[in-house]
């Protein structure tokens, strides 16, 4: 473990810069413009949305088409960025999960799911995130996911290294770490499973590989994917998402996906493909102990013969 200057320190470090308050100039000068962009961004929105967490109101919630459900908070924190956006960058473009938007695949676009796991948010647990990635010409270049339950900010790039940024509580100064922690190589054995009611078999091979003692504890989450990608990239377990629905948005995984992966794991799919920023659809497996992560795709593979 490093000592971390305070994360109120990141805010005061782009400030200095000039990249926040500049007038829309036509192209920020570099990489690290736009990392020290958006880390001050999801620090402001980590900080926005816990004071929210810890108080009595957590916004309106409504309901989309599809069922899930929204909150009038998602939509501030995604027009907050846009405005933002707008002063830094006037060619760069926003695609959201409130407001929609699409990727330019010849210029920067910065993908945003204010709150990863509505429900958790609004139920106080700590399972939600808001997630943001940076595509430059249509490529995932940079990822930040903020837990403002937890204080938590972690950042990786195509050309970053994976680090997480725990925001000092109390009277802690705020400390980071590269990824993965040093923890226990077992640590990564423990199976993350995010269950599907069309997945049944699935659920049911893992469960009882378990008991075969062929792979460790099962458990079971919620809320953010995001937020279990990130306990992926820690190397605290190997998460497996049963997903089965519509093809991934830009918004929904392409974070996740560039943490793991920067910190040296990897996402794939059953027959060991590697998982798609865009568009994937169906199950995924995340995790940094890749020999597990093989042999968990194996499980599911054999589960479910039309994958």
């Amino acid at each position: 473990m490093t000592s971390h200057p305070s994360l109120l320190d990141i805010e005061t470090e782009a400030l200095s810069q000039g990249i926040v308050s500049g007038t829309g100039r036509d192209r920020p000068e570099s990489e690290r413009d736009w990392l020290l962009f958006c880390l001050r961004f999801v620090f402001d929105a980590l900080c926005d949305l816990r004071r929210i967490r810890f108080s009595d109101f957590a916004g309106e919630v409504s309901f989309k088409e599809d069922g899930s459900p929204v909150s009038t908070i998602e939509e501030r924190v995604e027009s907050l960025l846009r405005r933002r956006v707008s002063k830094f960058d006037t060619n760069a473009s926003v695609v959201g999960e409130e407001l929609g938007g699409e990727i330019d695949h010849q210029g920067i676009s910065l993908a945003i799911d204010p709150i990863d796991g509505t429900w958790s948010f609004v139920n106080r647990a700590e399972t939600f995130t808001t997630t943001l990635a940076l595509f430059r010409q249509g490529e995932a270049d940079l990822a930040f996911v903020a837990n403002p339950a937890t204080g938590e900010i972690a950042y990786a790039g195509r050309r970053v290294s994976a680090r997480l940024l725990q925001l000092g509580l109390a009277d802690e100064p705020s400390q980071g770490y590269d990824l993965p922690l040093p923890l226990s190589a077992e640590a990564g054995l423990l199976v993350n499973l995010h269950p599907c009611r069309q997945m049944g078999s699935a659920v049911a091979a893992l469960a009882d590989n378990w008991e075969a003692g062929n792979i460790q504890l099962v458990k079971s989450s919620g809320g953010s994917p995001v937020w279990s990608m990130l306990d992926a990239a820690k190397g605290t377990c190997t998460y497996v998402n049963l997903w089965h629905g519509k093809p991934a948005d830009p918004f929904d995984l392409a974070a996740g996906l560039l943490l793991v992966r920067a910190a040296g794991g990897d996402v794939i799919d059953p027959s060991g493909s590697a998982v798609s920023a865009i568009e994937h659809s169906g199950p995924f497996i995340a995790g940094i102990d890749r020999a597990n992560l093989r042999k968990v795709a194996e499980v599911i593979r054999s589960a479910v013969a039309d994958l």
